[in-house]
């Protein structure tokens, strides 16, 4: 498994396999949390089925504050 700098697992899964899950983040700064239907997201922002889970992530800011999200996990309920 491919792991990030600080060590923690990359959910290295592609968009189409994860697509009825939720996505559960928390902003790094203001520490406010979110949980985003994958299926949704893709097709919101029109992202590719091949598109890497982690590539999302990476991307992802908080609405309140523009902070870094951080991963609190992936779930088949919100």
């Amino acid at each position: 498994m491919s792991r990030h700098l600080d060590g923690s697992p990359k959910p290295v899964d592609q968009l189409w396999h994860r697509q009825n899950e939720w996505l559960h983040v928390r902003c790094k700064a203001c520490n406010r949390s979110a949980a985003l239907h994958i299926g949704a997201l893709a097709l919101q922002h029109q992202l590719a089925a091949q598109t890497r889970l982690y590539e999302v992530i990476d991307r992802l800011r908080c609405m309140k504050c523009g902070g870094k999200a951080t991963t609190l996990g992936v779930s088949t309920r919100r």
